[in-house]
């Protein structure tokens, strides 16, 4: 889950569930729901305009943002909006919801708050803005298709993953903290890779299959800057040389997205019992040298690029990478498995 509050912070609360308690009280009698979105943004999901690649923030800054749509009598009546900054060092300028995946930009959905022009919210201590938000305070652009000039019709699009938080700085104009809208706190991710599942592995007889697997354990921080891996490899009987996610579905061979080991920083351990383990940490830095500058790495195999550790959660999120483990009796692949959500 999402880190909890700063106790020394002198307004101290869960957002989140200091909301659901007030509206289950206040909306129950008139048969009222709601439905709950919430993103960590920071630097390292920001994507620079000019290349399309992740941008050069040098901020350990965050904000945290929930949004809440309010329904009343099958209508959603109104959004509960609550952003919170932390470690921002200059002014914010604007808190903007955009159109756009992972790892792209796109057009201005709402402007909450604006130093300009004011906006429909205040910012608090200048680092909170918290309330509501009407249909008539949505700019009315287009998005996925559909022209977002309504709650309902924004709600849909961050189902479907095409809307981030973006907060502008003094520091920095065009954005300093960013966050992909996410209906679930789910960042955690599984893989259980056979050589069944390998696709053009000339190596593999497909009469006679090895009797190894791994399983491989994928979960990525609130904030998107890193992602801890973990693999066990069980009855391989020759040493492994690469351990990669690539790009690609079920069935379909792609380039390499993320590696682990050769090329990765994690080496494998092999244990007593013979299983083969790694364990540790990826950064953005570590995609980064793989796409080597490219901002449409991965495109033709997902659909859209993965750049940065938001896109290739976003594949995760689709099941359109995979785990690939190589070794020396099967060097295109021994154990491949999609990875999706656990």
């Amino acid at each position: 889950g999402l880190p909890a509050e700063n106790s020394s912070d002198p307004t101290p609360h869960n957002p989140m569930k200091l909301t659901l308690s007030l509206l289950s009280l206040a909306y129950a009698a008139a048969g009222s729901s709601c439905s709950q979105f919430t993103t960590l943004a920071t630097g390292e999901q920001e994507i620079a305009a000019d290349t399309g690649l992740p941008a050069d923030i040098e901020s350990a800054s965050n904000t945290r943002v929930d949004m809440n749509f309010i329904e009343a009598n099958g209508m959603i009546e109104k959004m509960h909006f609550r952003s919170k900054s932390k470690g921002i060092a200059s002014e914010v300028q604007k808190v903007h919801i955009h159109c756009g995946i992972a790892g792209q930009n796109g057009a201005l959905l709402l402007e909450a708050y604006s130093s300009a022009t004011g906006g429909p919210l205040p910012l608090q201590k200048g680092r909170i803005t918290d309330g509501y938000i009407y249909s008539e305070n949505l700019a009315g652009a287009e998005c996925n298709g559909t022209i977002i000039n309504s709650l309902s019709a924004l709600m849909e699009v961050m189902k479907a993953d095409y809307t981030y938080i973006n907060i502008h700085t003094a520091d920095y104009p065009s954005g300093e903290n960013r966050g992909q809208i996410d209906e679930h706190d789910d960042f955690n991710y599984l893989s259980f890779a056979v050589p069944r599942e390998e696709v053009d592995s000339p190596s593999l007889d497909r009469n006679n299959y090895p009797n190894s697997f791994t399983r491989g354990d994928f979960d990525f921080d609130a904030g998107l800057t890193r992602i801890k891996i973990g693999t066990v490899s069980r009855q391989i009987q020759t040493a492994t040389t690469k351990i990669h996610i690539h790009c690609g579905p079920k069935g379909v061979n792609g380039r390499l997205a993320l590696g682990i080991y050769t090329p990765g920083p994690l080496t494998p351990s092999v244990k007593q019992n013979g299983n083969v383990r790694t364990k540790g940490f990826l950064t953005n830095d570590d995609l980064g040298a793989i796409t080597a500058g490219d901002n449409q790495w991965c495109k033709t195999e997902v659909g859209f690029p993965i750049v940065n550790m938001a896109s290739l959660k976003k594949a995760m999120d689709m099941s359109l990478v995979y785990l690939n483990i190589h070794t020396e009796a099967h060097d295109l692949g021994e154990n491949r498995g999609q990875i999706s959500e656990c």
